[in-house]
């Protein structure tokens, strides 16, 4: 349900759908959902796929939203990733950790739709203008594995579309930028670099 929701589906597809309504080329145009989680059951399958029904039809004419269910090899995500295709990476989440996924697709060239609070920052320039502004609140009491003092991130739809608008309508300039944060994230996250901090850190015990 959509208090539970801390990938933020909802707003993802609503955000989605508004950025590009009234474009009737619907061939051309989609969002792909990849969805994994502790119930990869077809239980859960089916209420994913309700949800994401159910959000769609509070828009006329929707564009295709596709759901990818489940656990996946790494020569899947990494075609998936670099699918002709594929020309963005939206993510809405109410909170991450460090963020993997995203900087996946950092280095796989493709411009970051991301909120502008959580872990993930690290991963992308503070100037991007491709950060969804919002709020941090308290997280939902029904929320498993919090405490009092958890709070989310809850990220403002207009500034959503609005940075979808800015791919959209400059997607040539936030490649170009996307190919310079993927190598600035190779340097710094490549094995080597991370073995030097770690025996840089761990020599003084």
């Amino acid at each position: 349900n959509e208090s539970s929701d801390r990938k933020n589906i909802k707003q993802t597809i609503q955000s989605f759908q508004h950025s590009f309504r009234g474009n009737t080329n619907e061939k051309r145009i989609a969002l792909i959902l990849k969805i994994n989680g502790p119930k990869l059951n077809t239980k859960n399958f089916i209420s994913v796929s309700e949800y994401i029904k159910e959000i769609n039809n509070e828009v006329k004419s929707p564009h295709p939203v596709y759901l990818l269910y489940g656990n996946y090899t790494n020569d899947q995500l990494n075609a998936l990733y670099n699918h002709p295709k594929i020309k963005c990476y939206l993510s809405l989440s109410h909170g991450e950790g460090f963020g993997r996924p995203i900087l996946e697709a950092t280095l796989n060239n493709l411009p970051i739709i991301a909120p502008n609070w959580s872990g993930h920052l690290d991963l992308i320039p503070n100037d991007s203008d491709l950060l969804v502004s919002g709020s941090i609140k308290k997280v939902p009491d029904d929320i498993p594995h919090t405490t009092s003092n958890s709070s989310w991130f809850y990220p403002e739809i207009n500034s959503a579309i609005t940075c979808i608008e800015r791919v959209k309508s400059e997607y040539s300039q936030y490649h170009a930028q996307a190919k310079q944060i993927a190598n600035d994230n190779l340097e710094k996250y490549n094995k080597d670099t991370m073995f030097e901090k770690y025996t840089h850190i761990l020599k003084e015990y």
